[in-house]
């Protein structure tokens, strides 16, 4: 049964219900009436639901537009009411059903006007058209660079550790060479679920410390005597651990510059590597994964020490389309290969830099086009315990076509969900939903048996409670898996704020 053939048996199932009360003292016009107003605002309801499911989710979390106006309500409930009641309950219906879609037609016009406008002012034009200046002065390049310097944190914090002074060496280290680690994480290009890779688009910047291989310069400015492909001189080597593909710089550059007036030795690095990450999925689409990125040094502890520095984060990655930024960190730890322990001096284990992005799901997009339609589906089966006990046709034909509507959605959302082997949030409530159906189906097909033999008073009463049971589990399931939406909400505005600090 299609859905238009289910809202045809709704139509005739409200008239028959009409014709009872044919005989009664209730004016039939003032019926006809209030029954196309509740059908204009359901109308009005269900457009306002069809605007939610189509609007991009970036839309509906930051600005939340109002499709309809209570004004437009009540306006539209009244006409279609006093249509419906000088003109009979076929003509309400069909007028219910056209006034109730136009407030949504009106705004969405006056949307699409606001969001050209916001366009052009944000292309610098004008009402006659002409392109506004684009050059800043240079006080609001001033006042730009003195909010950068409020912002910037203090040298102590982006760089921990003090290196000894010109040609001696840190004895609290041992002797040891210490390289401060700092990164930036500038996009991340792709995260692919299936696969369990990312891509993000990194740099790097080592600092350390070789006066044996320093020269000056006639104007007493110290220089390196090698480059990235000449030998000599120490350089910390460094390979991904967990990258699938080998991965080339696509920037680089070794200098000297200064720090707290002592040169130091700065090697830069940029990379665009494809690294394997696994990424549990069990509570998508409310799931929190951690982009992991290994780096490991070719030097022992014995001979090397990494201190992590600074990690700065794009802004632009503070809050994407589909993810929020939590949180992102530098964890120093121990690798040791089992492989090299047979060699001599490679006994120790080496040193190891996680890059680490927290990143929490957008799951609005997953909340509007899936959850929200198998909400309704499950509400509309409540309309089946408003037929007779022995009505078995009609209840059937309702909870059958609620069922089939539900496995169609499924169907689609099985190509939106992530391939994995094991079950997920939203596979747990789907479950849920489709064996409340059933057990709908079964109290009704219980109810039919039972008629005939039993009080039809009882009957009624149990169709009153099963439809209460069935209404708290949809209620129960459905707020069991939406609980993790407030975590997501706190991370939202947590990335908001620290967008605003930056601004």
């Amino acid at each position: 049964m299609t859905p238009g053939q289910l809202l045809s048996q709704l139509l005739e199932m409200m008239q028959v219900r009409l014709a009872t009360l044919r005989d009664s003292e209730i004016d039939q016009n003032i019926v006809h009436g209030m029954v196309s107003g509740v059908a204009a605002f359901t109308v009005m309801v269900i457009v306002t639901i069809a605007s939610w499911c189509t609007t991009p989710e970036n839309l509906m979390v930051k600005q939340k537009p109002r499709v309809i106006s209570w004004m437009r309500v009540f306006v539209s409930i009244s006409t279609a009411s006093i249509i419906g009641y000088k003109f009979g309950f076929n003509i309400g219906i069909v007028s219910a059903a056209i006034i109730g879609s136009q407030p949504l037609l009106s705004d969405a016009n006056s949307q699409n006007a606001s969001n050209i406008k916001s366009v052009k002012k944000a292309n610098g034009v004008t009402r006659n058209g002409d392109a506004k200046n684009s050059s800043l002065s240079n006080n609001s390049v001033e006042a730009v660079m003195e909010s950068a310097r409020k912002l910037r944190k203090p040298l102590h914090l982006r760089r921990p550790y003090v290196f000894p002074s010109l040609g001696e060496k840190d004895e609290k280290m041992g002797g040891k060479t210490v390289v401060m680690f700092s990164c930036m994480i500038n996009d991340i290009l792709e995260v692919n679920l299936i696969d369990e890779v990312f891509k993000p688009d990194m740099a790097v910047l080592m600092d350390w410390i070789d006066d044996e291989n320093l020269n000056e310069t006639n104007d007493g400015h110290k220089k390196d005597p090698y480059s990235e492909d000449d030998a000599g001189g120490f350089r910390p080597y460094m390979q991904f651990g967990n990258m699938t593909e080998s991965a080339e710089p696509v920037e680089k550059n070794l200098g000297v510059w200064k720090m707290r007036n002592r040169p130091v030795f700065c090697r830069y690095a940029r990379y665009i590597p494809e690294i394997r990450q696994r990424m549990s999925l069990q509570d998508f689409p409310f799931d929190v994964i951690n982009l992991d990125t290994e780096i490991q040094f070719g030097w022992t502890y014995k001979d090397l020490d990494v201190i992590p520095a600074e990690m700065e984060i794009d802004p632009k990655l503070q809050e994407m389309n589909e993810y929020v930024l939590v949180s992102n960190e530098l964890i120093v730890q121990p690798h040791l290969y089992e492989y090299y322990t047979a060699y001599e001096d490679s006994e120790d284990p080496y040193p190891e830099i996680i890059i680490r992005l927290t990143l929490a799901r957008n799951p609005w997009y997953y909340i509007m086009r899936l959850v929200m339609p198998q909400i309704l589906l499950s509400i509309m089966e409540l309309t089946s315990f408003l037929c007779d006990s022995d009505a078995i046709a009609d209840r059937f034909s309702i909870s059958g076509t609620i069922v089939l509507s539900e496995i169609a959605l499924y169907f689609i959302a099985v190509d939106m969900l992530p391939k994995v082997p094991y079950v997920t949030r939203i596979d747990i409530w789907f479950s849920w939903c489709f064996l409340l159906v059933f057990a709908s189906c079964a109290q009704n097909g219980v109810n039919y048996i039972l008629h005939g033999s039993v009080n039809t008073e009882f009957l009624a009463k149990v169709d009153a409670v099963s439809a209460v049971a069935y209404m708290v589990g949809v209620t129960f399931v459905t707020v069991w898996f939406m609980l993790p939406l407030t975590r997501f909400t706190r991370f939202q505005q947590a990335a908001q704020q620290r967008n605003a600090v930056r601004k």
